[in-house]
Protein backbone atom coordinates (compact mmCIF):
# COMPACT_ATOMS: atom_id res chain seq x y z
CA UNK A 1 0.00 0.00 0.00
CA UNK A 2 1.33 3.42 -0.84
CA UNK A 3 1.84 5.89 1.97
CA UNK A 4 0.18 9.24 1.28
CA UNK A 5 2.76 10.96 3.47
CA UNK A 6 5.79 10.17 1.33
CA UNK A 7 7.98 13.24 1.18
CA UNK A 8 6.86 14.48 4.59
CA UNK A 9 9.47 14.03 7.27
CA UNK A 10 8.38 12.24 10.41
CA UNK A 11 11.34 11.30 12.56
CA UNK A 12 9.29 8.85 14.62
CA UNK A 13 7.95 6.62 11.83
CA UNK A 14 9.79 5.58 8.67
CA UNK A 15 7.97 6.03 5.37
CA UNK A 16 6.56 2.65 4.33
CA UNK A 17 5.84 2.12 0.67
CA UNK A 18 4.58 -1.45 1.12
CA UNK A 19 2.91 -3.17 4.04
CA UNK A 20 4.74 -6.14 5.60
CA UNK A 21 2.08 -8.43 4.08
CA UNK A 22 2.80 -7.10 0.59
CA UNK A 23 6.53 -7.59 1.07
CA UNK A 24 6.02 -11.22 2.07
CA UNK A 25 3.57 -11.81 -0.79
CA UNK A 26 6.09 -10.51 -3.36
CA UNK A 27 9.17 -12.21 -1.89
CA UNK A 28 10.93 -14.32 -4.47
CA UNK A 29 9.73 -12.31 -7.47
CA UNK A 30 12.29 -10.69 -9.73
CA UNK A 31 12.08 -8.03 -12.43
CA UNK A 32 15.21 -7.51 -14.54
CA UNK A 33 16.20 -4.31 -16.36
CA UNK A 34 19.15 -4.53 -18.76
CA UNK A 35 20.80 -1.63 -20.58
CA UNK A 36 21.52 -3.64 -23.71
CA UNK A 37 23.84 -1.18 -25.44
CA UNK A 38 26.11 -0.71 -22.43
CA UNK A 39 26.16 -4.43 -21.68
CA UNK A 40 27.03 -5.20 -25.33
CA UNK A 41 29.91 -2.71 -25.45
CA UNK A 42 31.25 -3.75 -22.03
CA UNK A 43 31.29 -7.39 -23.16
CA UNK A 44 32.97 -6.35 -26.42
CA UNK A 45 35.71 -4.47 -24.54
CA UNK A 46 36.26 -7.43 -22.23
CA UNK A 47 36.34 -9.86 -25.13
CA UNK A 48 33.54 -12.01 -23.75
CA UNK A 49 30.34 -13.33 -25.26
CA UNK A 50 27.18 -13.24 -23.15
CA UNK A 51 24.88 -16.25 -23.07
CA UNK A 52 21.58 -14.44 -22.49
CA UNK A 53 19.73 -17.65 -21.63
CA UNK A 54 22.23 -18.45 -18.87
CA UNK A 55 22.18 -14.82 -17.73
CA UNK A 56 18.41 -14.95 -17.28
CA UNK A 57 18.64 -18.26 -15.41
CA UNK A 58 21.43 -16.95 -13.16
CA UNK A 59 19.60 -13.72 -12.31
CA UNK A 60 16.39 -15.55 -11.47
CA UNK A 61 17.88 -18.55 -9.65
CA UNK A 62 15.44 -19.55 -6.93
CA UNK A 63 13.03 -16.74 -7.80
CA UNK A 64 9.99 -16.21 -9.97
CA UNK A 65 10.60 -13.97 -12.97
CA UNK A 66 8.00 -11.26 -13.34
CA UNK A 67 9.54 -9.83 -16.50
CA UNK A 68 12.93 -9.10 -18.01
CA UNK A 69 13.36 -5.85 -19.91
CA UNK A 70 16.13 -5.31 -22.46
CA UNK A 71 16.58 -1.64 -23.40
CA UNK A 72 18.54 -0.81 -26.53
CA UNK A 73 18.98 1.46 -29.51
CA UNK A 74 18.01 -0.10 -32.83
CA UNK A 75 19.47 0.24 -36.30
CA UNK A 76 16.57 -0.94 -38.49
CA UNK A 77 18.98 -1.63 -41.36
CA UNK A 78 21.13 -4.04 -39.30
CA UNK A 79 19.71 -7.50 -40.05
CA UNK A 80 22.01 -9.21 -37.56
CA UNK A 81 20.74 -6.96 -34.76
CA UNK A 82 17.13 -7.49 -35.84
CA UNK A 83 17.65 -11.26 -35.67
CA UNK A 84 19.23 -10.96 -32.22
CA UNK A 85 16.35 -8.86 -30.89
CA UNK A 86 13.82 -11.33 -32.30
CA UNK A 87 15.69 -14.13 -30.51
CA UNK A 88 15.63 -12.09 -27.27
CA UNK A 89 11.85 -11.64 -27.55
CA UNK A 90 11.36 -15.37 -28.12
CA UNK A 91 13.57 -16.26 -25.15
CA UNK A 92 12.01 -14.37 -22.28
CA UNK A 93 13.05 -10.76 -22.78
CA UNK A 94 10.76 -7.83 -23.41
CA UNK A 95 12.74 -5.65 -25.81
CA UNK A 96 12.24 -1.91 -25.37
CA UNK A 97 13.93 -0.02 -28.18
CA UNK A 98 14.53 3.38 -29.68
CA UNK A 99 15.65 4.02 -33.23
CA UNK A 100 19.20 5.22 -33.68
CA UNK A 101 19.82 8.69 -35.06
CA UNK A 102 22.88 9.54 -37.11
CA UNK A 103 25.01 12.32 -35.65
CA UNK A 104 26.90 14.88 -37.79
CA UNK A 105 30.17 12.98 -37.24
CA UNK A 106 28.60 9.84 -38.77
CA UNK A 107 28.21 7.93 -35.51
CA UNK A 108 24.84 6.61 -34.41
CA UNK A 109 23.18 7.07 -31.06
CA UNK A 110 19.77 6.06 -29.67
CA UNK A 111 17.27 8.79 -29.12
CA UNK A 112 17.37 9.49 -25.37
CA UNK A 113 16.90 6.15 -23.61
CA UNK A 114 15.91 8.03 -20.46
CA UNK A 115 12.59 8.79 -22.14
CA UNK A 116 11.71 5.12 -22.60
CA UNK A 117 8.83 3.88 -20.46
CA UNK A 118 9.51 1.06 -18.01
CA UNK A 119 6.56 -1.03 -19.17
Amino acid sequence: MFNNNIGHTNHHEPDMVFTPEQVLENRGRVAIFIDGSNLFYAALQLGIEIDYTKLLCRLTAGSRLLRSFFYTGVDRTNEKQQGFLLWMRRNGYRVISKDLVQLPDGSKKPISMSRLPLT
